[in-house]
């Protein structure tokens, strides 16, 4: 299947982050978890810091791996597919913020936003994107994002201003680590296929998949599809497939009241008894029973 770019754009992270009169998502201290992840396979069109506050989790970025413990602070470029698991079923608290590349540039025509910042928007993960609690600079870097922290949580316009100021600074210092951008890496096929499979997953959930329909959207034998699958997402198709369409169920039981049997088949059951079976499994209570508990 052939993908083109405006696809891709069309099928990212939903969410909003922030306003415009304010482009910045603040998600403070976070905890919780589905199904092993703290957060599902994902990309956004704006940069994300995540600071690590207590416990470990495991941060996947294109495709490279990196267990992030308590001090760990890292930059995600634009456009990165990520995700992150949790650690034998260990507990993580970590904070978030999504914030537009529009929010920290000044003028294009500024010497800063063409020899960093600009290639910082367009570039893949690497090394110098990370602060680990024993680097040098990374004391200087959990003082200001703790600074930060305080900034976001009272958000009037003057903490607004502070928090640009301060997530400048941040910025900084990881480019004080960079001595150069490193060349494009080049496995965006790899990265490419992950996207278009979960973009096919999200828009077909609802629908009779079979192993062979999403093997074909990348034109790979299933052998071949379940391989690249599982050395992606380190789980079956069919397993990331189950755990969506029950995500999308809790969803639909939390916020509307629709006949169960209704929410099975917009999930992609047809048989009402087998989806409550693999929702009691996958949650531990009958659909029923976690519709009650979030009424």
């Amino acid at each position: 299947m052939k993908m083109i770019q405006n696809e891709f754009q069309r099928f990212q992270e939903p969410a909003v982050h922030g306003t415009p009169a304010f482009p910045v998502g603040w998600y403070p201290r976070l905890t919780s978890s589905w199904q092993g992840y703290f957060f599902v396979p994902h990309w956004h069109e704006e940069l994300e810091l995540i600071y690590i506050e207590e416990g470990r989790m495991e941060l996947v970025v294109q495709n490279q791996s990196r267990i992030l413990i308590p001090g760990t602070i890292v930059l995600l470029p634009p456009g990165v597919l990520h995700t992150s698991y949790r650690i034998d079923q260990s507990f993580c608290r970590f904070s978030c913020v999504v914030f537009s590349e529009l929010w920290l540039s000044g003028g294009q025509e500024e010497a800063a936003y063409k020899e960093l910042l600009a290639p910082l928007f367009a570039a893949d993960f690497s090394d110098w994107l990370l602060l680990a609690p024993d680097d040098a600079r990374s004391a200087g870097a959990d003082y200001l994002f703790k600074q930060l922290t305080v900034q976001l949580d009272e958000g009037s316009c003057f903490n607004q201003l502070a928090a640009k100021g301060l997530m400048l600074q941040l910025v900084a210092v990881f480019f004080s680590k960079r001595s150069a951008f490193p060349e494009k890496r080049g496995n965006r096929l790899r990265e490419m296929r992950e996207k278009a499979i979960l973009i096919f997953m999200e828009e077909h959930y609802s629908e009779s998949l079979q192993l062979a329909d999403l093997a074909a959207t990348l034109n790979l034998s299933k052998e071949q599809f379940s391989r690249f699958f599982r050395e992606s997402f380190r789980c079956s198709p069919m397993q990331y497939l189950t755990a969506l369409r029950i995500q999308k169920a809790c969803q639909l039981l939390e916020s509307s009241d629709l006949p169960i049997a209704v929410i099975a088949e917009q999930c992609g059951y047809d048989n009402g008894n087998y989806f409550a079976k693999v929702f009691l499994h996958q949650m531990g209570s009958s659909p029923s029973d976690f519709r009650k508990t979030k009424k």
